[in-house]
């Protein structure tokens, strides 16, 4: 089940503190599981904080940090959920350049959606979307008074300017406005997804394609382009395989549904 709400453009995003202990029979299960994963995934797969939703509001996102391995586990038995209780933050693109709005083949390098189509760029957010954290850092792990320090310091457009550079291959310095979309909520998946319209009217499609192929990562297979203006293509907005998000939002925001 999806749904949408609303996200104010000065929504704030805040961490609480101190990150959830788990048993060590639940630690084990999940250790356990993460190694099958690994061992299935290889190199691909790490672990890492994440942030995840504890309440949402019109203004306020709370969450708390959890770990990847946590969220890896509970995927792979939903029935630990209402243990390990993970609600991973993400960010969503809705990218228009020049002729319309882009989207990207998801590949089979990726562990969710598959071979389906999505707006881009997208990607959750983790540790490294606190402000002044250092994700290359030596010694001990970042302690409770610092989280503390930073407790209204998560920057999720830091993590959108990342994903497009680092997904698609596109710099920042092509988008002219950004502004908030909603956000999304898929209960099956258990993610919140705070999705956000990137306007490049300078940028072509065709030189976004070169920048994929010349920069961009694995993470999709292909990029493709749908109208927009008088060129709406609603035949094919309305038949592509697309990724649950992704279709709430070509409903939304391309095709005009209520």
């Amino acid at each position: 089940m999806i749904n949408v709400y609303e996200f104010e453009k000065d929504g704030r995003i805040e961490l609480i503190e101190p990150t959830p202990v788990i048993s060590d029979a639940l630690r084990s299960q999940v250790d356990s599981l993460w190694l099958q994963e690994k061992g299935r995934r290889g190199g691909s797969l790490f672990d890492g904080k994440i942030l995840s939703v504890v309440a949402l509001s019109s203004r306020l996102i709370t969450c708390k940090l959890s770990e990847y391995r946590y969220l890896t586990a509970q995927r792979l038995n939903p029935s630990l959920y209402s243990d390990l209780n993970v609600r991973p933050l993400a960010v969503t693109g809705y990218l228009l350049c020049r002729q319309g709005l882009v989207l990207g083949l998801r590949s089979r390098v990726n562990s969710q959606d598959q071979g389906l189509w999505e707006v881009v760029p997208s990607g959750g957010l983790d540790l490294q979307s606190l402000s002044g954290a250092d994700p290359g850092r030596k010694g001990p792990a970042v302690s409770s008074v610092e989280l503390k320090a930073k407790i209204q310091s998560v920057d999720y457009l830091a993590q959108v300017k990342l994903e497009l550079l680092e997904e698609v291959g596109l710099s920042w310095d092509f988008i002219d406005e950004c502004q908030i979309l909603c956000l999304v909520e898929d209960t099956d998946e258990k993610v919140v997804d705070i999705a956000v319209c990137l306007q490049a009217p300078r940028l072509d499609f065709a030189e976004l394609l070169e920048m994929h192929k010349r920069s961009g990562s694995a993470e999709y297979e292909r990029l493709m382009l749908l109208p927009t203006g008088p060129d709406v293509n609603r035949e094919v907005a309305l038949f592509l395989e697309t990724a649950p998000v992704t279709t709430v939002l070509l409903q939304k925001f391309y095709l005009n549904f209520s």
